[in-house]
């Protein structure tokens, strides 16, 4: 690897710098002290003028590498452990294993020294290394100066270990770690794309792209822009200057991947964007089985130049490996490509390629997680049911037995809660997910929509705009500002999400039914057919072609499509068999809709008992009260839901399994108390942008 880095990285909070210290001290007493020039072979080192030649010509060699060449010569063949090497050569600088790795090989490189069969630096696998050649020293100075700049070393490093007891002593007394060097307001990075220069199609690219943007995110202090926004934003003819000011960010970091055959290249520069200065620039030349650590010194040397505080904890995190298997790293991200389609077939593609993945390298956390939210998945949109829970779970408990500290895995297990309705806990595995990756979009995602299930409308939009990616994001987030009363801004934003992905989902129908609640059947019409010929296998789909067809008073049309709902899923959905009952009975078959109704309860009732928190089990038990012709019960389950979270006055209104109790004052009351509480979040929420945007003093 060739680098540059000005200046040195922040040290570690409380570490002790004796050790290098006493080691420096050590090599000023030795017969090779740390300024004579010593030879070695055709090589000759002067440390002081910091000069590597061969037979008296200068040699470039990077400042690192020197400084390991140093401390290698001082003890020659001898072993030096990596501690040792770090100490000296990177004092009061926190920086990898792979930093020595990385000017051990820009050493055997400009020394022409083959690894294989090395003459110069042997590496002792697991402990450190040793200079191989005998080393003289050369008598070029007057003996005076040469005594004198000895007692100038000796003194030094007595110097140094003066002042490391005191910044030990001091450290000592610390409880809390020094704030970061970079204000809080400058620590702000985007992660460019990085360009693919190799012959792939750009997916190993794209995915570099997206581990930096996630493994910098877990960095506490420093802000990274989402890495969609950036690459919204980044074009190749900007300027430094330009585009940091538009994405927000302080900094930027770019750069390139190659890959040919085993070898991978990433290059690497991080930009100051006002001054459009590069501080660090790196080309790391690995084996693609190295792409993780590659991508963690990256990380690393980042924190560095940025001069930002790591604590051992984030350290760790940073120099985990996910795997040390390229090939199950790549079958990785052909799963969550196809994951992330959101189709029945790219799920069971998803799940077919996290299996391979793991049968390269059966401890890849992440694999585990990606297959238990494709499980997951698998239940609650493509209606797998128990099987595919079970699966889920064994998954996510695997992912996590690995990594306790995975954001994938608590995204997992939040989705497992959501099945199971437990929503308190589901919000809660979501937001350590978000903790552990800020920008983590899914989590996002589905925290805020958990939030929306309790009824903290305001919460959802708060939770949502921190980090709005993907335009599914984008378009949970217009719900949530159209739900909660915020029109104009809500319209807007799903006017640009569906300009940008005209098929999102969850978007497209959530209007459908706005426009069937409002009469607009013909606009809901054509926007669900282009989803149905877009994706035919969605169960919510056809429940919503039913919805518009009991709309439009065609009860036989809106049977078939619940039909077809129902089919679609491998088990009886509560849902899908409540509205079966009520087309059911609208054709006139009583006994049928009967049936259809029973079996809807006995489920419902069957997740209360498993402890369901969910809102929406209490209205399906008040639909069907009112379906059988109990309103006292409907009321009565319908407060318990209205109690849980329930903020659906404007569809409970013109509910057709409510039409019976529409007029009832306690039904009006309800309604009326759920308006109350919405008006209530949507004016803390214009109070709190208000302060917001109130401009400081």
């Amino acid at each position: 690897m060739t680098e540059f880095l000005p200046g040195s990285g922040a040290p570690e909070p409380g570490r002790a710098k004796i050790t290098a210290s006493r080691f420096l001290l050590a090599m000023a007493l030795s017969d090779v002290s740390s300024s004579r020039p010593v030879k070695f072979g055709p090589w000759c080192v002067d440390p002081e003028e910091r000069i590597l030649r061969r037979d008296g010509a200068v040699i470039a060699v990077e400042p690192k590498a020197l400084d390991v060449l140093c401390v290698l010569l001082a003890r020659p063949g001898r072993l030096v452990t990596k501690d040792e090497i770090l100490e000296a050569a990177w004092p009061g600088t926190l920086v990898s294993e792979n930093s020595i790795a990385r000017a051990v090989a820009q050493l055997r490189k400009t020394l022409e020294d083959d690894p294989r069969r090395p003459a110069i630096i042997e590496t002792v696998h697991g402990h450190g290394y040793r200079l191989l050649p005998p080393v003289t020293v050369v008598d070029e100075r007057p003996a005076k100066a040469v005594g004198l700049r000895r007692l100038l070393a000796i003194a030094a490093a007595g110097a140094v270990i003066l002042l490391s007891l005191v910044v030990f002593r001091s450290a000592r007394l610390l409880e809390d770690p020094a704030p970061p060097a970079v204000p809080s307001t400058e620590a702000r990075l985007a992660v460019l794309p990085l360009v693919d220069l190799g012959a792939s199609d750009g997916r190993l690219a794209g995915a570099v792209t997206e581990q930096l943007t996630s493994l910098l995110a877990r960095i506490d202090g420093l802000t990274v822009i989402p890495r969609s926004t950036a690459a919204a934003l980044h074009r190749g003819d900007r300027r430094a200057r330009e585009l940091g000011a538009d994405l927000g960010a302080r900094h930027l970091l770019e750069g390139s991947v190659q890959r040919e055959g085993d070898g991978l290249r990433i290059s690497v520069q991080l930009i100051d964007a006002p001054r459009e200065e590069i501080l660090w620039s790196g080309e790391f030349d690995r084996t693609v089985d190295d792409l993780f650590a590659t991508q963690s010194d990256v990380a690393l040397r980042v924190a560095e130049s940025l001069r930002l505080t790591l604590t051992k904890s984030e350290v760790h995190r940073l120099r985990a490996i996910p795997t040390r298997s390229f090939s199950a790293f790549d079958y990785y991200l052909r799963g969550r490509e196809l994951y992330r389609q959101q189709t029945r077939i790219g799920n069971e593609q998803a799940i077919g390629q996290y299996e391979l993945a793991l049968a390269q390298d059966p401890d890849f956390a992440a694999a585990h997680a990606g297959l238990s939210n494709a499980y997951a998945m698998r239940a609650v949109r493509y209606g797998f049911g128990e099987d595919a829970i079970a699966a889920a779970g064994a998954s996510v408990a695997r992912a996590l037995a690995l990594d306790p500290a995975l954001p994938e895995a608590y995204k997992a297990q939040g989705l497992l809660h959501d099945l199971a309705f437990e929503l308190d806990a589901a919000l809660a595995a979501y937001r350590r997910a978000i903790e552990l990756q800020p920008n983590y979009q899914e989590a996002i995602y589905n925290a805020a929509t958990v939030a929306f299930e309790l009824g903290r409308w305001a919460e959802a939009v708060e939770i949502q705009r921190r980090a709005v990616e993907r335009p599914v994001g984008r378009g949970a987030l217009a719900i949530y500002l159209l739900e909660i009363g915020l029109d104009d801004e809500g319209r807007q934003l799903a006017d640009e999400v569906l300009r940008q992905e005209p098929l999102t989902g969850y978007l497209n129908r959530y209007l459908a039914l706005r426009e069937i609640r409002d009469g607009e059947l013909e606009a809901a019409r054509q926007r669900l057919e282009r989803l149905r010929r877009s994706d035919p296998t969605w169960i919510r789909l056809w429940m919503t072609l039913g919805d518009l067809e009991w709309k439009a008073g065609r009860p036989a049309e809106s049977l078939a499509h619940y039909r077809q709902a129902a089919e679609l899923a491998d088990e009886a959905l509560p849902e899908v068999d409540l509205r079966l009952a009520l087309a059911l009975a609208g054709v006139g078959d009583a006994a049928a809709s009967e049936t259809t109704r029973r079996r809807a309860e006995s489920e419902i009732r069957r997740q209360l008992e498993d402890g369901s928190q969910w809102h929406g089990h209490r209205a399906f038990l008040a639909q069907a009260a009112a379906l059988r012709g109990d309103p006292e019960a409907a009321l009565q389950w319908l407060e318990r839901a209205v109690a849980l979270g329930r903020r659906s006055s404007r569809w409970d209104r013109v509910d057709p399994f409510f039409a019976e109790i529409a007029a009832d004052p306690r039904f009006v009351a309800l309604l009326e108390g759920m308006e109350r509480d919405v008006a209530g979040q949507r004016q803390r929420l214009r109070s709190a942008r208000a302060v917001e945007a109130a401009p400081t003093s």
